[in-house]
């Protein structure tokens, strides 16, 4: 039967081989953290209860020592076993409301988000339910915005009004492109995503332009 000496001197050892350890250890004496790391072996897995801690230890990691899987769970510990994910979003590029229309083109081929110096914009997800100044320009177009809303997934907006707009539903997907008349600088906007979209090989085909009875 193993005493409670053994089993705190055991617990000790496997604490001091452990790769948290030596990894703490050498970055507390200013090295880098991985160089007293070495080939040293993992040590054996136990049940023992907590094991005895060496006393005063003071760097920056913190010891929280689990004597079941046999490895440190403080927080510094735990972010270099399972590193953050990194979420790529994709970049927003900037374009001049001037640029010619095949570069808006492709940015709507590819739903690469665009921002230009004035008030034209393409984002992946509604700014919010509202339709802007659509609602007052066309019910019929209004209505289809908040049929569509769930199923949008990138919109062009003059402005706060979206002027056009893509949704998928399962296999099928198309652009809504409502033909209503607003201000002169929206109606410039309107200019040039409509030859966007009705001249690009890509998107062409896959355009309802929506008129009002």
């Amino acid at each position: 039967m193993t005493n409670t000496t053994e089993t705190d001197i055991d617990a000790a050892i496997a604490y001091l081989e452990s790769p948290e350890y030596l990894r703490m250890t050498a970055s507390a004496l200013g090295e880098n953290p991985y160089s007293l790391l070495g080939n040293t072996p993992e040590p054996e897995s136990s049940a023992d209860p907590e094991p005895w801690l060496p006393p005063n230890l003071d760097h920056r990691f913190g010891i929280q020592w689990n004597s079941v899987t046999q490895q440190c769970d403080c927080r510094g510990c735990r972010e270099n076993r399972n590193p953050p994910v990194v979420i790529n979003r994709p970049r927003v590029a900037r374009l001049g409301a001037r640029s010619d229309w095949g570069k808006f083109a492709t940015l709507l081929d590819f739903f690469q988000p665009f921002q230009t110096y004035g008030k034209l914009k393409g984002v992946l997800t509604p700014l919010d339910t509202s339709s802007g100044w659509l609602a007052t320009r066309s019910g019929a177009a209004a209505n289809l915005w908040r049929a569509d809303f769930d199923k949008i997934d990138y919109v062009v907006y003059s402005y706060y009004t979206p002027i056009a707009w893509h949704v998928t539903t399962g296999t099928f997907s198309e652009w809504i492109f409502p033909e209503v008349k607003y201000t002169r600088t929206t109606s410039a906007h309107q200019s040039k995503i409509r030859t966007a979209l009705q001249s690009s090989e890509a998107l062409g085909n896959n355009v309802r332009f929506l008129r009002e009875a």
